[in-house]
């Protein structure tokens, strides 16, 4: 099956063994490239296009997550409430993934001020056919030297 991600770059985590091991395996036949992230990476040296990241998300100052919005993408169902919908849809994302952490007992902190600029070209996201809507960070300080 030819799911048109040549050139495309995936992130996978859990990457190390069961379905995020076939999910990568399977992005990574597919011709995408893979940022695989797992608490261990010996399952995945050496495998083609795929480039292991050693991350446990328990840790503390473990990464952030970056919820972006794309307005082409709610807008030709939504037509002129597209813009709204980004933040709905945003917004059912971010409670569920700080309910999660929650669960898990892990500190997260939801960042909806923050520099765009910074976090864009962190993102690799042009601010026009998407750009950053909030960061939820894996700590309950703000990022060091930062006034968020």
């Amino acid at each position: 099956m030819d799911l048109g991600l040549e050139g495309k770059v995936a992130v996978v985590t859990g990457a190390g063994k069961g379905i995020g091991m076939a999910v990568t395996r399977e992005l990574a036949g597919e011709g995408a490239t893979v940022v695989a992230g797992s608490r261990s990476t010996a399952t995945l040296e050496g495998l083609d296009r795929v480039t292991p990241v050693a991350v446990d998300l328990a840790a503390p100052g473990g990464p952030a997550v970056v919820v972006t919005g794309v307005p082409w993408r709610t807008g030709w169902r939504y037509r002129e409430r597209g813009y709204r919908h980004i933040y709905w849809d945003a917004g059912t994302m971010l409670a569920q993934l700080l309910a999660l952490a929650d669960s898990a007992g892990l500190p997260a902190r939801l960042y909806t001020r923050f520099p765009d600029a910074e976090v864009a070209a962190l993102t690799g996201v042009d601010r026009v056919h998407e750009f950053p809507v909030a960061v939820v960070a894996r700590d309950e300080a703000p990022p060091a030297g930062r006034a968020w």
